[in-house]
């Protein structure tokens, strides 16, 4: 993915030169020798003409067409080019200035066409690709749709093959990647044909074509990709290898409509058999969008092999329109897609993603909408020679238009509602709060009657029950209740009502719900076990003995390997367990989420009330809360909810990203972190707010800033800084800062030792009253950390 996005944002750079300030090629040459095929006029007044052998430009040499397009790349318009010429025995000097690229535009329905060709197409399918392959990485229709729509956009261009003038190797490497990806389109056409929108159905025509078209295709492919990077590689010659493909060209034109053909054939033949209304409602929406938008190009490509035509034959606004309803077949596949969720990539938030977009961009039209009939006024009042009467009519006739907009609005906003499936929204809402509920519920039989009558309401399921193991019948979905290593139950779902399967949606929520669930159980069961201990052993000691183990055991046990970091934590408590915590894992983005916690109080209740906060912080993450501010939002809310109001907590939280070293952090009442630069500079950053579960109303923002190669950030809790040694005296946030830069050059885990050892010189053998919890972070530098 990342050779496609390179290629084409290199591509996309040099056609904005050419369309910006670039050049016209003056004269066009032949595949293998530099010999003129045909000459623009610039090129004819300067005595050039058909035939001729170029020999040099500006004095430099040119042995072949790729030599004269390195220097085109970069020319300017209006450049001067001296070409030396070779006509039969003779040599001479052409001199003329470069024409400009688009000189002869004079109106939209000259850029239009360029425009949509080179840059929408092709980054729009790009963009729609790389969005449903992120969504399903292990999905082959994701792939196959990514190089179906790869292909698609080199279907047509408005500058040529700018890569010609790319330096070796690259120019090497994108003529085998154009050639082969354009030549290839009708192979992905003929599987996509086949295959979608469900590999597995039986329900498809001509499947043996998969072999009788689809090999000699890609071999087609293959032998066009290879002729052109011999072609683009200085000093081989492939004349034959040109001819030889030139006599196969016309079977390789018919078989590139065979294998289209497949693809028209198969879509109505679906539709046809489809029973589903959605499954058939997505297809006719494909099926009319690529007969709009393909039709065309597929009845011009048998125009063009039969009469041996090309598109200076037709109208030019034939072709304008040809070009343009290309965009119809990417928009079409994303519509279909995206929003019909044929491959059901749709991502559940809280609010719906797509309906949230979808009603912005419904906002931005009527806005558009009403500054065009503004603009359209105001030319029309300003016209010389209007007269008052006419400025009035234009002006109530503005007026009307908006007025009538309003209503085409409200309209729009309810086929939007309708189209995105609110309801649906709205039980992904439901299933994630419930996610967020369980976690708080104390009593097993409880929570497992709430999850239970939950998710029946949310999904329209009559049976749902949470078994000791997997066995029973009639559950159509059985979903397995984790801590950690250990199976605590499985969630069973009978079928829906709607008799619709489960999507993979759903078995997303589901599974963060039994997750969650799973967690608050195995909270649960950690307290009976208290609760059981206590009973035959003396109670105070027994109960500090089974907490300590418990918080040891939500402590990170085998952090994640973090590309370009090194990490490292350490909690200190004060007595056998205490109140502190710290954290590491990976959130579903691959980001790492690093958190540091203070507990208001002592003893068990600290650690249990920092066991529930720790399971939050990740069932959140998991959930789907990837914005810092909104993570710590949720946390005071469930901790206002969920405690005395004797009880609250700080905390410190960091959101590491390994692809920019950005790092998001939020703090709620939490010593702010200590961030030493590798030049040595000491920093601060400050975003700080109130301690969760003090108040409702507390609101969060997070801040952010880059780790560069080498740098450091530390955080600790208060009970680092408020260490005291014999004669009262506080360790101190200076001191802290200070005792952090003196251990610059150490790696993470030897940082927080160094604290740890400087706390207690500096304590000399005072009580520690206050647990220490250390946490720091260092980006990749070899020479600093190893």
């Amino acid at each position: 993915m990342s050779l496609v996005i390179g290629y084409q944002a290199w591509h996309s750079i040099d056609a904005l030169h050419f369309f910006l300030r670039g050049a016209e090629m003056p004269f066009q040459l032949s595949v293998v020798t530099p010999e003129i095929n045909s000459v623009r006029k610039e090129g004819k007044d300067a005595g050039l003409s058909k035939g001729d052998l170029i020999l040099s430009i500006n004095g430099q040499t040119i042995e072949r067409r790729m030599d004269v397009a390195a220097l085109l790349r970069t020319a300017m318009a209006g450049a001067e080019w001296r070409v030396g010429y070779r006509r039969g025995e003779q040599t001479a000097v052409a001199a003329f200035r470069l024409a400009r690229f688009n000189g002869e535009w004079k109106s939209w329905l000259d850029w239009a066409p360029a425009f949509s060709t080179d840059f929408l197409n092709r980054w729009f399918g790009i963009v729609l690709a790389a969005f449903v392959l992120w969504m399903r990485p292990r999905d082959p229709m994701a792939w196959l749709l990514l190089a179906l729509l790869v292909s698609f956009g080199f279907l047509s261009t408005s500058v040529g093959n700018v890569d010609e003038g790319w330096p070796l190797p690259w120019r090497a490497f994108a003529a085998f990647y154009r050639t082969g990806v354009s030549a290839s389109w009708p192979l992905w056409m003929l599987l996509f044909g086949l295959y979608f929108p469900d590999p597995r159905s039986e329900t498809r025509l001509l499947g043996w074509t998969r072999w009788a078209f689809g090999i000699p295709q890609a071999l087609v492919a293959l032998m066009g990709a290879t002729a052109s990077t011999l072609d683009s590689t200085a000093g081989l010659s492939i004349r034959q290898a040109s001819q030889w493909m030139e006599r196969l060209s016309p079977a390789a034109v018919v078989l590139s409509c065979a294998c289209i053909s497949v693809l028209f054939v198969n879509i109505p033949y679906k539709m046809a058999k489809e029973k589903a209304p959605d499954g058939k409602r997505r297809l006719r929406w494909l099926h009319w969008g690529m007969t709009l938008s393909l039709g065309p190009i597929f009845i011009f490509i048998l125009y063009a092999w039969l009469f041996q035509k090309g598109l200076d034959s037709l109208p030019e606004l034939l072709v304008v329109a040809m070009i343009l309803l290309m965009f119809l077949f990417p928009a079409t596949l994303a519509y279909v897609i995206v929003v019909q969720r044929a491959m059901d990539v749709r991502v559940a938030l809280r609010q719906g993603l797509q309906y949230a977009l979808a009603k912005q961009a419904m906002a931005v039209v009527m806005a558009l909408a009403v500054l065009g009939i503004v603009w359209l006024t105001f030319q029309s009042v300003s016209r010389e020679g209007m007269r008052t009467a006419g400025q009035l009519r234009a002006i109530a006739l503005s007026t009307l238009a908006i007025v009538l907009l309003q209503r085409v609005r409200a309209k729009a906003r309810t086929w939007v509602d309708r189209l995105f499936f609110r309801e649906q929204v709205e039980t992904e809402r439901l299933l994630a709060e419930l996610g967020e509920e369980v976690r708080f519920i104390p009593d097993a039989t409880a929570l497992k009657e709430q999850v239970c009558r939950r998710i029946s309401e949310a999904l329209h399921v009559p049976r749902v029950e949470i078994l000791t193991s997997a066995g029973g019948s009639g559950f159509e979905l059985t979903l397995p209740m984790a801590a950690g290593r250990e199976q605590l139950g499985v969630l069973g779902l009978g079928p829906k009502l709607s008799e619709e399967p489960y999507s993979r949606a759903d078995r997303h929520l589901l599974q963060t719900v039994a997750t969650q669930a799973a967690l608050a159980l195995e909270n649960v069961r950690l307290t009976q076990v208290v609760v059981e201990e206590t009973a035959h052993r003396e109670r105070l000691h027994h109960e500090m003995e089974i907490a300590r183990e418990v918080q040891e055991r939500l402590l990170p046990q085998r952090p994640p390997v973090v590309p370009g970091l090194a990490y490292a934590g350490r909690c200190r408590p004060a007595h056998s367990i205490g109140g502190d915590a710290y954290d590491f894992f990976l959130t579903r983005e691959g980001h790492l989420m690093a958190s540091i916690a203070d507990i208001c109080g002592k003893g068990v209740p600290a650690a249990l009330l920092m066991a529930g906060l720790q399971a939050s912080v990740r069932g959140l993450c998991a959930g789907g809360v990837s914005d810092m501010g909104e993570l710590m939002n949720r946390l005071n809310a469930l901790l206002w909810e969920s405690t005395p109001r004797n009880r609250f907590a700080t905390m410190w939280c960091g959101q590491y990203d390994p692809a920019t070293g950005i790092l998001h952090h939020v703090s709620a009442g939490h010593g702010q972190p200590v961030v030493l630069r590798a030049s040595g500079q000491l920093e601060r950053p400050q975003c700080r707010g109130m301690a969760l579960g003090l108040t409702r109303a507390a609101r969060y923002t997070a801040g952010h800033f880059h780790l560069g190669p080498g740098d450091l950030v530390a955080v600790c809790t208060d009970g680092v800084t408020e260490a005291r040694n014999p004669a009262g005296e506080e360790f101190g946030e200076d001191r802290w800062a200070a005792v952090v830069a003196d251990a610059a050059a150490f790696p993470p885990e030897r940082v927080v030792a160094h604290v740890l050892q400087s706390v207690d010189e500096f304590a000399e053998g005072a009580e520690q009253h206050d647990d220490l919890t250390i946490i720091a972070l260092r980006s990749a530098d070899a020479g600093r950390i190893g």
